[in-house]
């Protein structure tokens, strides 16, 4: 085959891909492809646009044999496994911040847009497993962004994004951060937290299994990933997918397992901790100040805050009165529950329902621990040491300590080394891989 030749082929192939990609399009109104759409980053134009272009960090596919020989042992040994690159700091720095894994190409991922209710806008990216110009029958990992995570930028979480698509070859949908630039510009109002978070994933889910997606049929196993921030809404969409009732009857979880890395557990707590005054909490609020533009820019009494006196006294001032006015404002879910009637067979745990009905605060709503109960989908967490974002003994250690209200009979623990759990250049590839695989306990 000529160069010409070949070149006509490739561009045929690609097109015929997007073709079949945009043909699964809506089975229902409130889904759709926005690739079109204006790319929507906090960063300015020319730094957003030499950041996409820029490669990530390239991890070396090598694996030691002492690595290797420990796959074989009933649980891996991650000691056995660390990477100790010798980096610059440069790779160092890219290391933490993304890996090399084009999520820009439309021939594999597509931004998507679900509209569950007027007003009310859930953006994704959607990569499917295509071959030969057909969907391929795969299992799906719906990932769900840690904070400010935002699927026109996806960063931090794109080694968990590679090793899902390209290492594992499975379906991937990525669903942005409630924080996120991208959501918040797209929806007049916003909230945070578990709650929010977990009805968004779980009506998803309910797309799915109940085939109100055209590529759904394609769906044979889900699982379910979260990162930091995002920890309590997956705890939430775990819940509702065990507990809740399919023709009267509780259902079978349609979740295979659930993988968390570095989860956020107990938000009104960990929220009251980083409004201490210290650096790394100072630190924190100008970055969330920075990232929250869209708000500020709605707020003339956020966009006023004399947040510079931050840098003399080191103490936050931004998310401080940013989420005192939310905790007051937002004392129920946006996403309304009547939503759920579009799947006839299904309904919410009364209990939950309760819960949400009186809840007067934010606070209030995201504290469902006592009714929380996780009793048949694996649920396997990673932990890195000395967490500053997310404080392992306010959150995930009182659930391995038994001190966290709760049932958590399937939940498993693995500790890792690293900083929040950017683990990308603290471990051989190929462990990593594994340490996905076993998490979700694939075969």
């Amino acid at each position: 085959m000529n160069c010409r030749a070949k070149t006509l082929y490739v561009t045929l192939m690609r097109l015929t891909v997007l073709a079949i990609v945009l043909a699964v399009g809506p089975a229902f109104a409130g889904y759709s492809v926005i690739n079109n759409s204006p790319k929507l980053s906090v960063y300015p134009e020319w730094l957003y646009t030499r950041m996409m272009a820029t490669k990530g960090w390239q991890p070396s596919l090598d694996v030691s044999e002492q690595c290797k020989l420990s796959f074989s042992s009933p649980e891996l040994v991650p000691a056995q496994c660390e990477a100790h690159y010798n980096l610059s700091y440069w790779e160092s720095f890219l290391s933490k911040l993304y890996v090399d894994f084009d999520v820009t190409d439309q021939t594999k991922f597509q931004r998507v847009q679900f509209e569950p209710q007027p007003g009310l806008k859930i953006r994704g990216l959607l990569g499917l497993q295509i071959e030969k110009g057909k969907i391929q029958k795969k299992p799906l990992i719906i990932v769900r962004m840690g904070i400010h995570g935002n699927i026109d930028e996806f960063l931090a979480e794109r080694f968990l994004a590679r090793i899902a698509y390209q290492d594992l070859g499975y379906h991937l949908l990525v669903i942005e951060s409630l924080t996120s630039h991208g959501n918040l510009t797209v929806n007049t109002d916003y909230t945070i937290g578990g709650i929010e978070e977990g009805l968004h994933t779980f009506y998803i889910l309910n797309l799915i299994t109940h085939h109100q997606l055209e590529w759904a049929k394609d769906i044979s196993d889900i699982y379910l990933m979260g990162i930091s921030l995002s920890g309590p809404g997956v705890f939430i969409a775990n819940y509702l997918d065990e507990h809740s009732l399919i023709k009267g009857k509780k259902k079978k979880a349609d979740l295979k397992a659930i993988e968390l890395f570095c989860p956020l557990v107990n938000f009104e707590e960990t929220y009251k901790e980083h409004t201490k005054p210290g650096l790394f909490s100072a630190f924190a609020d100008m970055w969330n100040r920075r990232r929250l533009l869209a708000i500020r820019m709605r707020d003339k009494k956020l966009e006023d805050i004399p947040w510079y006196l931050t840098l003399f006294d080191l103490t936050p001032r931004f998310m401080p009165q940013a989420l005192g006015e939310l905790n007051l404002k937002r004392g129920k879910p946006i996403f309304n529950l009547e939503n759920f009637k579009q799947f006839p067979d299904l309904k919410l745990p009364q209990e939950f329902i309760d819960h949400v009905n009186k809840s007067k605060t934010l606070y209030e709503l995201n504290a469902f621990w006592n009714l929380y109960k996780n009793e048949e989908t694996p649920i396997h967490i990673y932990l890195t040491p000395d967490d500053p974002l997310v404080m392992n003994k306010l959150n995930s250690e009182l659930i391995r300590e038994h001190k966290q209200p709760g049932v958590f009979n399937k939940v498993t623990f693995t500790d890792l080394k690293g900083l929040h759990c950017a683990l990308a250049a603290e471990y051989q590839w190929p462990f990593l891989v594994e340490l996905v695989r076993r998490g979700f306990d694939i075969k």
